[in-house]
């Protein structure tokens, strides 16, 4: 069990300074298209005659960076067992039927996560196939949404993480692997 939760704690580390740089690009970006259109904005009160160029791809830049933010965050929030959940019922259970309900929703997130890789290997094979681009910037879409089954395929992993877990699938949520 040790080895994979070194490789858990690797992978870890690179999705937070991924999520980090991703948040830092995202709102770099959107400051800048803001900027931008004040710019324009004044430009014409003052009818000065000059017309900035917007660029237009920002938008797809913000496309792509939700969709890795989602995933990578989807998979810490997984790793640190903080992914959606109703706990009402647990809530009425002891601890020991608590660790067993959490071991079941934690297996079936797991198998659902390994579905959801299968058919987005499915999706990105159809992707590549089409050979669309991004509108702004000469992207394959393929290339960008390589995120859903590796995103996936990490959630499903932690998901296994959780099941074999010596029973306190608590842990990990209490702040001790910050």
């Amino acid at each position: 069990m040790r080895p994979l939760r070194v490789i858990d704690d690797i992978v870890a580390r690179i999705e937070k300074a991924a999520l980090s740089l991703m948040l830092g690009l995202i709102v770099g970006v959107n400051l800048m298209q803001i900027g931008l259109r004040m710019l324009q904005s004044v430009l014409r009160v003052l009818e000065s005659g000059v017309v900035l160029n917007i660029p237009s791809w920002p938008s797809d830049v913000n496309r792509v960076l939700v969709l890795w933010i989602a995933m990578v965050g989807g998979s810490l929030a997984t790793r640190r067992n903080e992914h959606i959940k109703v706990d009402v019922i647990a809530r009425a259970l002891s601890e020991r039927a608590r660790r067993w309900l959490n071991r079941v929703i934690c297996l079936v997130g797991m198998i659902v996560s390994a579905g959801l890789v299968y058919f987005s290997i499915d999706f990105l094979k159809m992707e590549y196939e089409l050979g669309e681009t991004l509108v702004a910037v000469p992207v394959p879409l393929w290339a960008i949404q390589l995120i859903m089954p590796m995103g996936f395929f990490t959630i499903s992993y932690r998901f296994l993480l959780l099941v074999v877990d010596t029973g306190d699938t608590t842990t990990r949520a209490s702040g001790q692997d910050r």
